[in-house]
């Protein structure tokens, strides 16, 4: 039954869920979707950010493509799960600032920049607590609040490489967010 399989490839790409992110190095807050897979330890974010800025520049909006792992849930009653640990990457670019680059531009000797300056590579550790819906006919079924530290690329460059200049609030983010699941 071919129908049958094409069907079950859509059902595949439809979101299980969305996600609202306050900061975290991918604006000042961040909206979008979510799939989850490998029996739901795994996930994976599509978000659009916006990132207010001074009154001399226009206001940033960014793209983040997110991994997220979560090797165990703790189910604490019947509405109520921790996830004492989750753990990722992302990357992150900023959309629509006509000043930045992915590629090392001409008018710069070549290797002087070996990095964009558009897009930036994270990772991340963090925390979160799930409360699951009572049935209805409503699609939400789950609310899940959590919390993230990142850091990246450059940042772990710089603590590599300039070792105790760097204190962690210079290279550690925090971020927010809320998941509503389907």
């Amino acid at each position: 039954d071919n129908e049958g399989g094409k069907k079950s490839i859509w059902k595949h790409l439809i979101p299980k869920y969305a996600k609202l992110q306050f900061a975290g190095s991918m604006g000042m807050l961040s909206a979008g979707a979510g799939w989850e897979y490998g029996k739901k330890h795994w996930e994976t974010d599509l978000l659009l950010g916006y990132a207010p800025t001074d009154s001399y520049r226009q206001d940033l909006f960014t793209m983040t493509l997110k991994q997220n792992y979560i090797p165990w849930r703790i189910k604490t009653s019947n509405i109520f799960s921790l996830e004492p640990l989750t753990a990722g990457f992302y990357f992150n670019a900023i959309l629509n600032d006509k000043n930045l680059w992915a590629w090392n531009p001409d008018r710069y000797p070549k290797g002087y920049y070996y990095h964009s300056n558009r897009f930036r590579f994270h990772i991340f550790l963090g925390q979160g607590v799930k409360f699951d819906l009572p049935k209805t006919n409503l699609p939400l079924r789950t609310v899940s609040a959590f919390y993230e530290v990142s850091t990246f690329d450059l940042y772990l460059q710089n603590i590599f490489k300039k070792g105790n200049y760097l204190k962690p609030k210079d290279y550690i983010s925090l971020s927010l967010g809320l998941r509503f699941g389907f």
